[in-house]
């Protein structure tokens, strides 16, 4: 069980955004930011945005809508190489490797304009795909 200061708990927000952060700085140290090209960066923001365009979304998102989506699932596998799908009680999704590396090339990616597009991600983990010209006012 998890132990909460009371300050914690009743701030729920600002306890989940440092928890995020431990998550990412762990991740990133272990493993690194996953790199890909330009090319493979943009045809998957671009996959996210036309399935998500008002929705925010994260890598568990993405890891269950890619194995049904067939542009996703070519964007995801030019990103982070061949996809390995595993069954869950929802059906089947991304391994738990692969939604990881996807979560690598989004932290690699954030705020960072890249064909029309950028990766928003908030505190607590939710991004959205938004045109660059928009970025700052989302």
């Amino acid at each position: 069980m998890s132990h909460f200061e009371p300050d914690e708990f009743f701030n729920w927000p600002a306890h989940v955004a440092a928890k995020t952060r431990r998550d990412d700085a762990a991740l990133l140290a272990r493993h690194g930011v996953l790199t890909a090209a330009d090319r493979a960066s943009a045809a998957l923001l671009w996959a996210l945005a036309a399935k998500w365009p008002t929705d925010k979304f994260d890598e568990i998102n993405i890891g269950t809508e890619a194995p049904y989506n067939r542009s996703m699932k070519r964007a995801v596998e030019g990103v982070i190489g061949a996809m390995r799908i595993r069954q869950s009680g929802g059906g089947p999704r991304l391994s738990a490797q692969n939604e990881r590396d996807v979560l690598r090339w989004m932290l690699g990616i954030v705020g960072r304009p890249i064909d029309g597009l950028v990766l928003v991600r908030d505190p607590i983990g939710w991004c959205d795909a938004l045109p660059a010209g928009r970025w700052g006012r989302a």
